[in-house]
């Protein structure tokens, strides 16, 4: 049931992509990579979702999930993305189709994590 509420998400991307295409727009679709929760098979999923939008004649703006303190994830750990993932949003930032600032925000998380671990222990 989960994957085909996904599918059903996924294909009104798509939809929604062609119809602005079709006016005359170059769509920028965000994608967030990493959110707690999320596995490899999901990140795959976004992926080809991503090549299918950018096949369309869309851009990525891609992002990092940042556990931002005093939102509800806040208190959460992003998921590391696997080398393969990193690769790949790498290819479509090498082609243009793919832009943000996600490997900064890979670091910030770390940071935000270790800054987090660092206040529990003084505490």
């Amino acid at each position: 049931r989960e994957d085909a509420h996904r599918l059903a998400h996924a294909i009104d991307v798509e939809r929604a992509v062609d119809v602005a295409i079709a006016a005359g727009f170059r769509p920028d679709v965000d994608f967030l990579f990493g959110t707690p929760g999320e596995d490899l098979d999901d990140r795959r999923a976004s992926l080809a979702l991503a090549e299918r939008l950018v096949e369309r004649g869309a851009r990525v703006h891609n992002h990092a999930f940042l556990p931002l303190p005093g939102t509800p994830l806040g208190k959460t750990e992003p998921e590391p993305l696997e080398p393969e993932v990193i690769d790949a949003m790498h290819r479509l930032q090498a082609r243009g189709a793919l832009y943000g600032q996600w490997r900064r925000q890979l670091t910030d998380a770390r940071a935000l994590v270790a800054a987090r671990s660092l206040v529990r222990r003084r505490s």
